[in-house]
């Protein structure tokens, strides 16, 4: 056989037609020759490959062998060979091939010409399965990357040859010994029998990379304060009808136990899991499963476990100030080794350093109170498959390798902006850069100022420094920390996840996210994208972001979003996106699996966005999970509908949210009801058409009013009783976000400053009664100072801190953003956002003709439109037309050509007398042209109605689109 490639196992399925399928392919015969006699429930096609006509035969496999046979009969004698692939990518087994009047050589693939080379068959990678065999001591192992090709197999004329073979599954416990788990990631080891172990077919590096999920029936992966549980379901519990589990827990010694989420139910895995939310600090708990289905089955699983301790042993190393040149050792587990700088400088030991905080194969230790300036080193601390790390009350700034030159062109979608003078794109640049690490705690650190600023999508997709970013990472804990960009200098994200369709994207399973302030990046808050195998996110505070926080397809989970608070939105052109953002990854493939748990979540009244919950990708229909989208007392704002078209085309659950619809198109709305109805959506949802009565939104309270629609309302959602209405706010006064153990309580959050309003604002801090902790104030901007600057706060006292506008820093014609942190010496802090808007109106921008070159109109043929500019300076320069769209038209296409050269299709304007940067037709990013110094024609065809009235050109879009009104009003 020419190319034996079988299935790969996997829980799941992919392919269209069968479970799991073993595909093979005959080439060599005459093209109107087809194989006859298969196996029942196996198809046959032609497929062409190198210009001949091969056949494509597909037979379904179960859990035992079974026989495959075909039929070959030709009217000339012919040489075929075999290729034997999967339609998906697990594992099959196949063995003793033979024919009934030829004879196929070595088809009981037990002759070798040497070690794992077998006589006859041949492969990139011939896998040898020695545990599952139908005779003899060996089969052969394949899928869609690992396939065996047969020698020449030579078949008489007018001879019925019939061919058989057997094939089977891999279950987990066959492929135990020889998992392939990739080189840096060992966790699976020996496997022992009965281990769930998944696959990703959609991946590339998952797709031979298998993942082991957990070991045995209950499996318990803590953190400080959640902890996952993971169950795998007994033989004779997987095919019964009406099954269902549910979680229970309590602290040890505990009279009651408490009622958690359901799990996630993953059919394609057998398993269950899911989260215990909430739980305390290094204390032991007992849980329980009650495992249910028809036919009074009834069966518990009971365990026990530790939440982890932050508090641990240590020594201390005191670094000096000045360049990092100390050799870091690990430590032990009863004696980590704590570095401290004491609060000084500490910066790179060179230029070519790349991270100042070097952590590979190291183990225990502790970085704490270290002011790190990274001098353009590439990271502030780079964790190279490391455990055990705590890194914190560090503040880090100036990360990020030196920008040269930003790259423009609209069809660079990943690849244009900053790049380094070797050519290099800035896309890697973090505080924090974690590869292949787990248990690592980062928390009460300071991320700000990074050496260059992030680009936004104007251009192309955005490059530049984010805060964190982590692969292939687990059970690590990121709270209490500051991330936060400013407006000369904003992160592309505050925490980067990549790769989004892996099952090994980010801190891909047992990661939380909490207490965090994710402020000022040009694209996502925060990303969970990846595995997001019982992730959790709550109590964050995202503000200043293009999107909130980013599920992605979700590969694995469940990932869990509670009680965050969303609010003040829009990258540094005054663009925003969804606050929910999920998705990624195209449609029909297996890495959209996972289930997302989402409660308790607040928008705030300037984040309208299309949708008030963002899409879903579509997996393919053997990978539906039994429910994708949990929703329980959210709040919802979208100003045309609530739900995107695709969560109404997958099993989800939603009540309780309170959503305000503030568009006013009428057929949206229609559309919206209809889909409420018929998909019995929000039975007990809140004020679809109202508009939502926050406390004080001009404050910084996202709270809802007392009387209004779903206060005091909350649908009861376990393991999150303490919530009492819908949204993330407790009620009581002072109430602040991001949530955290500082006992302070403040009477706003927020500053703003319209046009032409320069008066000092103040904010006043009550310490609690616990508190008494001295404090500093940090600035990320200098369009702004507050006193006091430092100070100490006493146990029920009040602090006034006055804020006052720096007018002389204010040139530039745009809405200033900022922050600044009352922050305390252990590196808790309370962040309060500064707004200033100094935009300007646009025709006063566009009237500066040092900025903006406005075009000669010339006379107009048969419906096309004719400019000429005369260009200063050669350069690149982005174009901005005005004109007018026919009611109709929502989109405007035209051919631009430059000085009647071949152009291209961009966009036009829309609606009357608007203004529009030109856009590349297909990627919607800016268009850049390079002009030469001189006078240049550009032509405008095919317009469609589109009137031009108006052209300029400019090398400083964003002035005018930093200017835009979109997001400057505040509620009352």
């Amino acid at each position: 056989m020419k190319k034996l490639l079988l299935c790969m196992l996997l829980f799941s399925a992919a392919s269209a037609l069968f479970a799991e399928a073993l595909r093979i392919d005959i080439a060599g015969l005459p093209e109107n020759v087809i194989p006859k006699e298969m196996t029942g429930n196996s198809t046959c096609e032609a497929l062409l490959r190198n210009g001949k006509i091969n056949r494509k035969m597909i037979f379904p496999v179960g859990d035992d062998w079974q026989e495959f046979t075909f039929a070959i009969e030709s009217p000339t004698a012919c040489n075929i060979s075999f290729a034997l692939r999967s339609t998906d990518k697990r594992w099959v087994a196949v063995d003793d091939i033979v024919a009934d009047k030829i004879v196929v050589s070595n088809g009981n693939l037990e002759e070798f010409i040497k070690a794992n080379r077998l006589k006859f068959w041949s492969g990139s990678k011939i896998t040898l399965e020695k545990t599952m065999v139908k005779s003899g001591k060996t089969a052969i192992r394949v899928n869609y990357d690992n396939r065996i090709s047969s020698g020449n197999i030579a078949i008489p004329a007018n001879t019925k040859v019939v061919f058989k073979g057997f094939c089977r599954k891999l279950d987990s416990a066959a492929v135990s010994s020889t998992v392939a788990t990739g080189k840096k990631n060992s966790e699976a080891g020996n496997v022992p029998a009965g281990a769930n172990i998944t696959f990703n077919p959609g991946y590339a590096p998952d797709a031979a990379n298998p993942m082991l999920v957990s070991v045995g029936r209950l499996d318990f992966r803590p953190t400080f304060e959640n902890c996952g549980v993971y169950i795998n379901m007994l033989p004779e519990e997987r095919t019964k009808k009406q099954l269902k589990a549910e979680f229970y827990f309590r602290k040890k010694g505990a009279k009651e136990f408490r009622r958690a989420l359901d799990p996630a139910e993953i059919p394609v895995e057998k398993a269950w899991r899911g989260s215990l939310l909430l739980l305390e600090e290094n204390t032991a708990y007992e849980f329980k499963a009650v495992i249910t289905a028809e036919g009074n089955y009834k069966n518990e699983v009971t365990g026990e476990f530790r939440t982890m301790n932050s508090n641990v042993p240590f020594e201390t190393i005191v670094l000096p100030a000045g360049p990092m040149t100390a050799k870091l050792v690990s430590g032990t587990r009863d004696k980590y080794i704590r570095y401290t700088s004491n609060g000084k400088k500490v910066t790179a030991a060179g230029k070519d350093v790349q991270a100042v905080f070097a952590v590979e194969k190291l183990q225990y230790i502790i970085f704490d109170n270290i002011e790190i300036d990274a001098a353009n080193s590439q990271h502030g601390f780079l964790i190279n498959n490391s455990s055990d790390i705590i890194i914190r009350n560090c503040d880090i700034y100036n990360f990020g390798r030196k920008a040269a030159k930003q790259v423009f062109s609209s069809g660079l979608y990943y690849s244009g902006g900053w790049h380094t003078d070797k050519g290099l794109l800035l896309y890697d640049d973090c505080a924090f850069r974690m590869n292949d690490s787990k248990n690592i705690l980062i928390e009460r650190n300071y991320a700000h100022d990074p050496a260059f600023p992030a680009q936004t999508w104007l251009f192309a997709h955005p490059s530049g420094a984010g805060c964190l970013k982590a692969v292939n990472c687990s059970n690590s804990v990121i709270r209490y920390n500051d991330f936060i960009g400013r407006d000369s200098a904003r992160f592309i994200d505050l925490i980067i996840s990549p790769p989004n369709t892996s099952f090994r994207g980010g801190i891909y399973r047992d990661a939380d996210y909490y207490g965090n302030m994710f402020a000022l990046s040009n694209d996502d808050g925060a990303e969970l994208e990846g595995g997001e195998m019982n992730a959790r996110c709550y109590g964050n505070r995202i503000e200043l972001t293009l999107s909130g926080i980013s599920t992605g397809p979700i590969v694995l989970g469940p990932s869990y979003l509670f009680g965050n608070l969303y609010a003040n939105p829009g990258d540094e052109e005054g663009s925003y996106s969804q606050a929910y953002k999920n998705g990624g990854g195209a449609p029909g493939k297996v890495a959209s699996r996972g289930q997302l748990f989402m409660m308790h979540n607040s928008v705030g009244d300037s984040w309208n966005a299309t949708y008030g919950m963002g899409n879903f990708s579509i997996p393919h229909k053997d990978y539906i999970p039994k429910l994708k989208g949990y929703l329980r007392n959210n709040i919802l704002r979208g100003n045309s509908k609530i739900f995107h078209r695709t969560w109404c085309e997958l099993p989800n659950d939603s009540d309780g949210d309170l959503m305000v619809r503030v568009g006013k198109d009428s057929e949206a709305a229609k559309m919206d009801d209809e889909n409420f109805r018929d998909n019995k959506l929000e039975p007990n949802g809140f004020g679809i058409f109202s508009a939502i009565e926050y406390v004080s939104a001009a404050t910084g309270n996202y709270g809802i009013k007392p009387g209004a629609p779903g206060y005091r309302k909350a649908l009861t959602v376990a393991n999150l009783e303490h919530y009492p209405q819908a949204g993330a706010y407790m009620g009581y006064k002072g109430e602040w976000f991001p949530k955290r153990p500082l006992d302070l309580f403040i009477d706003t959050t927020e500053l703003h400053w319209l046009r032409g309003d320069s008066r000092v604002q103040t904010v006043t801090v009550t310490a609690g009664k616990t508190m008494k902790e001295n404090f500093k104030i940090r600035c990320n901007d200098e369009f702004f100072t507050v006193k006091p600057a430092e100070g100490k706060f006493e146990p029920g006292k009040k602090i006034t801190f006055t804020v006052t506008l720096n007018e002389n820093v204010m040139q530039l014609p745009r809405r200033y953003s900022g922050a600044f942190l009352v922050r305390v010496e252990s590196g808790l802090s309370l962040p309060v956002t500064v707004f200033a808007d100094r935009s300007t109106d646009v025709e006063k921008i566009l009237a500066n003709r040092d900025k903006f070159l406005k075009a000669k109109k010339l006379p107009a043929t048969k419906g096309k439109f004719a400019f000429e500019f005369d260009v200063p300076a050669g350069g690149t320069y982005f174009m901005i037309v005005r004109g007018t769209t026919p009611p109709a038209i929502k989109t405007g296409r035209t051919l631009i050509k430059f000085n009647g050269l071949d152009g291209k299709v961009r966009t036009t304007p829309v609606g009357t007398n608007n203004l529009r940067l030109i856009k590349d037709d297909k990627f919607h990013r800016l268009e850049a042209f390079v002009l030469s110094k001189g006078t240049h024609k550009v032509e405008f065809g095919n317009v469609n109605g589109v009137d031009i009235s108006e052209a300029y050109l400019t090398q400083v879009p964003w002035e005018i689109m930093r200017n835009r009104n979109k997001v400057y009003k505040k509620g009352k």
